[in-house]
């Protein structure tokens, strides 16, 4: 809308390659991934027996996960969130303040 008024808009036609980082599938396609296709983001994190699953736990000392298939595993300030990657459009659902 700002911008339909001007007469000196120029494009360059490029293709960036988009990806959404505000969804934790697309942070786990962009974090290195170990054999069994799991990402992790934190100073000590071990899984044991899991597959396809993100673990976020920067500030945590130590996490340790087992046995899942296909989940979010995050803390983040004392909360902890775990929850199936493949509903991860459901979170909000469940985390915004009533």
């Amino acid at each position: 809308a700002v911008m339909e008024k001007s007469n000196d808009i120029h494009v360059v036609a490029d293709d960036l390659g988009w990806s959404d980082l505000g969804t934790w599938g697309s942070i786990k396609a962009h974090t290195p991934s170990d054999n069994d296709n799991n990402a992790t983001i934190g100073p000590d994190i071990r899984l044991v027996d899991c597959h396809d699953c993100i673990v976020h736990a920067s500030s945590a000392k130590s996490v340790i996960v087992q046995g899942l298939n296909g989940y979010i595993v995050s803390e983040s300030d004392g909360r902890i969130l775990i929850f199936r990657l493949q509903d991860e459009q459901h979170i909000k659902d469940y985390t915004q303040k009533k």
